[in-house]
């Protein structure tokens, strides 16, 4: 008669697998991937099937591995389809840990939507279009409004933007002659 049970002892690892999903992307480069231990998730591009298959199961395996530690989700996206953002969308609200969001570029559409359902919203674009206020001497909303989509300026409307001092079509006599004194005094001191 066979014994119903195994006398083979059952080996067990302390550490937690790693999915080959996770790891190892087709789609992806491993950089992207690399950043996984530091409970980053990254997408750019539009959002689709297979980057909402991909983000859905590194949500769930970075909350698996520690469900109080916050996740970072960077954002550069177009936006794309309603059905595969509503899904990464619904694991960020189900998750226990806090996704805190970053856009870097663009968050338009379906992630604009995944933009603003992050713990903490952290937005570069703002401080970048602060400091355009700081040194164009221009209100936000007009900086926001230039910023919002590709604006191209000529030379002279970027110096009436206060993008640029002066417009110059050769090299001035002071920077010349600037850049030779700088040069005789290195000189004379070495």
């Amino acid at each position: 008669m066979k014994a119903l049970f195994s006398t083979t002892k059952l080996i067990t690892s302390t550490t937690k697998p790693k999915p080959s999903f996770l790891l190892t992307p087709k789609t992806s480069t491993t950089r992207a991937y690399s950043l996984i231990p530091m409970r980053i998730v990254c997408i750019n591009g539009p959002i689709n099937d297979d980057t909402s298959n991909v983000v859905v199961a590194q949500l769930l395996f970075l909350e698996y591995e520690n469900p109080s530690k916050p996740i970072h989700m960077y954002l550069n996206s177009p936006g794309g389809h309603v059905t595969a953002g509503l899904a990464i969308y619904d694991t960020m609200q189900y998750i226990r840990s806090p996704v805190n969001t970053i856009c870097l570029g663009q968050a338009a559409s379906m992630a604009s939507l995944l933009l603003a359902s992050g713990l903490r919203i952290v937005r570069v674009w703002d401080a970048l279009n602060q400091l355009y206020c700081k040194h164009t001497g221009k209100p936000i909303d007009v900086i926001h409004k230039n910023m919002d989509r590709d604006y191209f300026m000529t030379p002279e409307e970027a110096k009436e933007f206060g993008i640029i001092d002066e417009v110059i079509d050769q090299r001035p006599m002071t920077l010349v002659t600037d850049a030779v004194g700088n040069e005789s005094k290195q000189k004379g001191s070495s």
